[in-house]
């Protein structure tokens, strides 16, 4: 088993692999976010993140930095390898554009699926799709989807499920404790992965 387990204050990642006990930390410049502020409808507040998201698809480790506009990935044999900064650095892709920071991100089939903070939207990418052309909108709501702080695919349930919060209204001091502040939501991933699927 393979764990890896992302070092936000660190700005990098912990591998753990069960097969040879053996334990390493990986650095790259591309685990270190470009600015200290992150937008959430719009709404900016600071925030010193890292890397916040991980998932796996198929030989390689996708994740994004927070704040951040850019999911990476990289293989996860050079990752077992515990490669330096600078091998690293040379070996780390950019996978996919956002339009805005993105916290979690989760994956299902060829798919990987994530937030859109400014737009309060789930945004879905084919990676294995020509880029450009090979990203669906799954959801968007101003009122519900503002700060999505999880993402998950259990494939018991066949579902995307998630978490959304106004985190952002608590770090300006301007929530309404009265408002509803979190919310839980779930969509059906066999929904999702034919639309996901239908990208040609």
């Amino acid at each position: 088993m393979i764990i890896f387990i992302a070092d936000v204050r660190g700005k990098g990642l912990v591998v753990y692999d069960s097969s040879v006990k053996s334990m390493c930390r990986v650095e790259s410049d591309y685990m270190i976010p470009t600015k200290k502020v992150v937008s959430i409808s719009n709404k900016k507040f600071p925030y010193d993140g890292g890397v916040f998201g991980t998932v796996t698809l198929y030989d390689e480790l996708y994740y994004v930095t927070t704040p951040g506009t850019i999911i990476y990935k990289i293989k996860i044999e050079s990752l077992l390898k515990c490669t330096n900064k600078k091998k690293t650095n040379e070996l780390t892709k950019v996978a996919i554009k956002i339009p805005s920071d993105s916290a979690q991100i989760a994956s299902a089939g060829h798919s990987i699926f994530y937030g859109d903070a400014d737009g309060n939207a789930i945004l879905g990418t084919n990676v294995f799709k020509k880029s450009g052309a090979n990203t669906i909108k799954l959801a968007q709501n101003d009122e519900k989807l503002q700060g999505i702080s999880s993402l998950k695919t259990p494939y018991y349930w066949n579902k995307l499920i998630g978490l959304s919060d106004r985190y952002h209204l608590f770090a300006l001091g301007i929530a309404n404790l009265k408002d509803i502040n979190f919310r839980y939501f779930e969509m059906d991933l066999a929904e999702i992965q034919k639309k996901m699927n239908s990208i040609s």
